[in-house]
């Protein structure tokens, strides 16, 4: 059950809903938790939930319902009435598919079935974000001196999924919709070449 108390320190706290047109578009759950917070950013930027507002844009799930930053546009896996509620710090997407949780490694356009519902994963998250969230970037661009402001996400160069070990990595902080353009970019590319993907496809009807 989602408990606003235990994400502490919110970097960024959703303003109040004003897009009651998304708001009656999402499943019930999710409508729940936006009236109680109509999101937030947490974790030091580890985690994003959107919320059902106007502004800011990056904040906005009807932006990623719809229009240039609609998610099953920019992803082929992803289909029109998945909602991409949530993010992590490198752009990979938590969907509401159904009742169901899943993720997608926004990089390789692939998708894990968390087989959880909407409660199980908050559950999930709040009793280990750490373990449950990607943060190991995340802690590298912090401890080297990086901020991650709300509306921002890390961008990797080269590509996590396109590195090797004698490779360095640089990490910076970039717009989420910048990240989230570019990450839709070698997603696409990724699908072309044969057993390019790092994870495997799990949960698909």
């Amino acid at each position: 059950m989602f408990d606003l108390m235990r994400f502490r320190f919110l970097a960024f706290e959703g303003p109040e809903i004003d897009d009651f047109k998304t708001l009656r578009r999402l499943p019930g759950p999710l409508r729940d938790i936006l009236r109680v917070v109509n999101g937030f950013v947490a974790f030091n930027g580890g985690f994003h939930l959107r919320g059902a507002c106007t502004e800011p844009s990056w904040h906005a799930l009807s932006e990623v319902l719809g229009g240039e930053l609609a998610m099953h546009k920019l992803f082929n896996p992803l289909r029109p009435g998945d909602v991409a509620f949530a993010q992590d710090a490198l752009g990979d997407q938590f969907v509401l598919r159904g009742s169901r949780v899943l993720r997608l490694y926004a990089e390789t356009a692939q998708i894990e079935d968390l087989k959880l519902d909407l409660d199980g994963f908050f559950e999930a998250l709040q009793d280990d974000p750490l373990g449950f969230l990607d943060v190991q970037p995340l802690s590298t661009f912090l401890d080297e001196g990086g901020r991650l402001a709300p509306g921002q996400l890390i961008q990797a160069e080269p590509p996590f999924s396109l590195q090797d070990s004698n490779q360095p990595t640089r990490l910076s902080a970039v717009p989420a919709r910048e990240r989230l353009l570019a990450l839709s970019a070698l997603g696409r590319q990724m699908t072309l070449i044969p057993d390019a993907g790092l994870f495997e496809l799990l949960g698909e009807p």
